[in-house]
C-alpha cells in the first residue's frame, strides 16, 4: 500500500498533535466522499487502532489530551470542515463536551468506545467489518493494551500499512481468536512483553485458529531492549506527571486524594529510576505502567472538578466565546470570509465586559449559527491543505524527577 512520503514516525509526545493520514480509496466499499475526522485521545492504544481506521477510510486524525476537553483541539477539528467526526474511546478518554460542541454546529458525530482500551480496540475492528471497510494490512500484531512503549514503537509500521494492532490480555483471548479469523490476514505476530506470556498466547492461537495463519513471536526483550523501553517509559511518565501537576495547581482548593495520588506517582517514578539503574528493567517497567494508570485517574478527577466547579457566568461565557473565535481562525485558513462572524464575536466580547450576560448569551447563540454558516461557506471555497506530518521521535534524556508539586496556597 502506498502512503504519502514524509509519514515515517510519530512522536511519543502526542499532545495537541494533528496527524494527517492519506491512502488511495478507489473501489473500497463503505467509504464515501464525505470529509471525516477521527478524534482520539493520546492514549497509545486508542491511537494505534485509529491510525488503521484513518488509513482505511481516508480520514484525518486529530489527537486530544486524554481526559481533557481542549478548545484548541475542538477548533482544529472544526477547521478540517468535517461532515462527520468519529470519536474513538469512551467519554472519560474523550469528554462528551466535544460531542455537544460538534453537534451544535451541525456535524454528525459517532463514538466508538468500550469499557476499556481492549474493548474499544475490538469495537473499532468490528465496526470496520460491519461496514464492509477493507482492512489493508499485511499482518496482525498482538500487543498488551497497557504496554504503551511497545505500542508507540509500532506506530511507523501501522502508518505504513504493515500491521493492524489487536490488544491482548489473558482474559480476552477467545474474542481475539474470533477477530483474527474474521480479519483473515495471513500472519499474526505476538509482540513480547513483560505483561504477557507470548509463547502461551502463540500456543493458544495455534490450537484454536482454524484458518491458515502463521503465528510468530517477536522475542526481542533483550536487556538492551528492556532498558530502552524503561527509559522511554520514564520520560513519558515525567511528561504526564507534569501535566497532572499543572492541572492540579488550577484547583481552587487542595484535594487530599489528588495530593496523595501525585505523591504516589512521584514515589513510583523514583523507584522505577532506581530499578533501572540497578538493571531491573522489567520491574521498573511495571512500576511505570502503574504510575501511568494512576496519572490517568488524577487527570480525570481534576478535570472533572475544574469543569463542574466553575460557576462564574462571565468566565463561562468568555470560555465559550474563545472557543468560537479559535474555530473562526481555523475556518478562515480555508478561504472563507469570516469578518461578519468576527464582528458578532466582538459584540459578544463587549457585552461580557459590560456584564450584560443575558444579552451576551443571546448573541453567542447567534454567533454559533454564524459559525455554522461560515463552515458551509468555507467548504465551497476550500483550498487543498498540505498534510501535517508528525515530528521525529525525540532523543531520550537522562531520567530525572519533575519539580515537586505545590498544592494551591502551599
Amino acid at each position: 500500500m502506498e502512503m504519502k512520503k514524509g509519514i515515517k514516525s510519530a512522536s511519543p509526545i502526542l499532545l495537541a498533535l494533528v496527524l494527517a493520514l492519506y491512502a488511495p480509496i478507489s473501489g473500497i466499499e463503505g467509504v464515501s466522499d464525505e470529509t471525516t475526522v477521527i478524534l482520539v485521545s493520546d492514549n497509545s492504544a486508542d491511537l494505534a487502532i485509529s491510525m488503521t481506521l484513518a488509513i482505511s477510510i481516508d480520514a484525518t486524525i486529530v489527537v486530544s489530551p486524554w481526559g481533557i476537553f481542549d478548545e484548541t483541539i475542538a477548533a482544529k477539528v472544526v477547521g478540517q470542515l468535517p461532515d462527520r467526526v468519529i470519536i474513538i474511546g469512551g467519554s472519560i478518554a474523550v469528554p462528551e463536551s466535544y460531542v455537544e460542541i460538534f453537534k451544535s454546529l451541525g456535524i454528525n458525530v459517532e463514538r466508538i468506545g468500550g469499557a476499556d482500551r481492549f474493548e474499544t480496540n475490538q469495537l473499532v475492528i468490528e465496526w470496520m467489518l460491519q461496514n464492509n471497510i477493507e482492512i489493508r494490512c499485511e499482518k496482525v500484531a498482538l500487543i498488551h493494551g497497557l504496554d504503551f512503549v511497545a505500542l508507540e514503537e509500532m506506530f511507523s509500521s501501522i502508518m505504513n500499512g504493515e500491521c493492524l494492532v489487536l490488544l491482548v490480555k489473558e482474559e480476552n483471548m477467545i474474542n481475539i481468536t474470533r477477530l483474527i479469523e474474521k480479519i483473515a490476514l495471513p500472519e499474526v505476530e505476538v509482540i513480547a512483553s513483560n505483561l504477557i506470556n507470548a509463547t502461551t498466547i502463540q500456543t493458544f492461537l495455534q490450537v484454536n485458529i482454524t484458518g491458515p495463519v502463521e503465528i510468530l513471536v517477536t522475542l526481542n526483550l533483550t536487556p538492551v531492549k528492556e532498558r530502552e523501553r524503561a527509559i522511554k517509559a520514564i520520560e513519558r511518565v515525567k511528561e504526564e506527571l507534569q501535566i497532572a501537576i499543572e492541572l492540579a495547581n488550577d484547583l481552587i482548593e487542595v484535594d487530599e486524594e489528588v495530593s496523595q495520588s501525585i505523591e504516589m506517582v512521584q514515589s513510583l517514578l523514583e523507584e522505577a529510576i532506581q530499578l533501572t539503574n540497578s538493571e531491573e528493567y522489567g520491574k521498573a517497567y511495571v512500576e511505570l505502567l502503574e504510575a501511568m494508570h494512576l496519572l490517568q485517574k488524577i487527570v480525570h478527577k481534576v478535570s472533572l472538578m475544574i469543569s463542574t466547579g466553575q460557576t462564574d457566568l462571565g468566565f463561562l461565557l468568555e470560555q465559550e466565546l474563545e472557543l468560537y473565535v479559535k474555530m473562526l481562525n481555523e475556518i478562515e485558513t480555508s478561504g472563507a470570509n469570516v469578518s461578519v462572524t468576527m464582528n458578532i464575536a466582538n459584540e459578544v466580547k463587549q457585552l461580557i465586559q459590560n456584564k450584560e450576560y443575558g444579552r451576551a448569551r443571546e448573541m453567542i447563540n447567534q454567533l454559533r449559527q454564524s459559525v455554522r454558516e461560515s463552515m458551509q461557506e468555507a467548504k465551497k471555497a476550500e483550498k487543498p491543505k498540505p498534510p501535517i506530518m508528525p515530528g521525529p521521535i525525540q532523543n531520550i534524556t537522562t531520567p530525572g524527577i519533575p519539580s515537586p508539586w505545590k498544592p494551591p496556597g502551599g
